[in-house]
C-alpha cells in the first residue's frame, strides 16, 4: 500500500474544495467586494443578456465569442476581477481560465445573477 497516497490524497482534496469555495462567493459577499474594493466587475454572458440587465458598472467580456481571449488577454493581470453569468456555470469556466491564464485575483458570483436576483440586488 502506498502510505503517501493516503494521507497526501485527502490534503489535495481538501485543497481543491476550499479553493473553489474561497474564490465563489455568496451574493452579499460579492456585493461587499465590489463596495470595499477597487475590482473589474465582468459579466460573461452574451450580449443579449446583458442588455436584458446586468449590475452596475459590469463590462461584458462574452465567454462564447471568438473575441474572449483576446479581449481578456488585454486585461491587467494584477487587477481584482469579479464576474458572474446567468447561474455560475460560464463564469465558473471563465475564473479557471483566467487562474491558467496568470490571473491571480479572481471570485466569481455563485449562483450567478439569478442568485443576485433571489435576493432582491439592483440591476441596471
Amino acid at each position: 500500500m502506498n502510505w503517501k497516497l493516503v494521507f497526501v490524497l485527502p490534503l489535495l482534496i481538501i485543497g481543491c474544495i476550499s479553493q473553489e469555495t474561497e474564490a465563489s462567493l455568496a451574493p452579499d459577499q460579492f456585493e461587499k467586494g465590489l463596495k470595499e474594493s477597487d475590482v473589474v466587475l465582468i459579466d460573461v454572458r452574451t450580449p443579449e443578456e446583458f442588455e436584458s440587465g446586468h449590475i452596475t458598472g459590469a463590462k461584458n467580456i462574452n465567454w462564447n465569442d471568438d473575441a474572449f481571449e483576446s479581449q481578456m488577454s488585454s486585461l491587467s493581470k494584477d487587477d481584482t476581477y469579479y464576474i458572474y453569468c446567468l447561474k455560475g456555470g460560464r463564469s465558473g469556466s471563465v475564473m479557471s481560465w483566467m487562474k491558467e491564464n496568470g490571473f491571480q485575483s479572481v471570485y466569481d458570483l455563485k449562483g450567478g445573477i439569478s442568485a443576485w436576483n433571489d435576493e432582491g440586488k439592483p440591476l441596471e
